[in-house]
């Protein structure tokens, strides 16, 4: 399943297209928790593979979405 995001900058109106986190199919991703700092989205969440379980943290800047 991809991890994906859609932005909305008009109060949930409209929504971007997908912005893709993660996109490998032979992975399930849970649990996701985003918060803004200091102009990052910090991301954890859970991934599944194999039967396997392991929390995951990225740092995307706020840029890189477009905003």
């Amino acid at each position: 399943t991809p991890l994906v995001a859609r932005l909305s900058e008009d109060e949930g109106q409209s929504w971007s297209p997908p912005i893709p986190f993660e996109d490998d199919p032979t992975q399930t991703y849970a649990y996701v928790s985003a918060r803004v700092i200091d102009g990052r989205v910090v991301l954890t969440y859970y991934v599944e593979q194999d039967g396997r379980f392991g929390l995951k943290f990225k740092s995307i800047p706020l840029q890189e979405l477009g905003m």
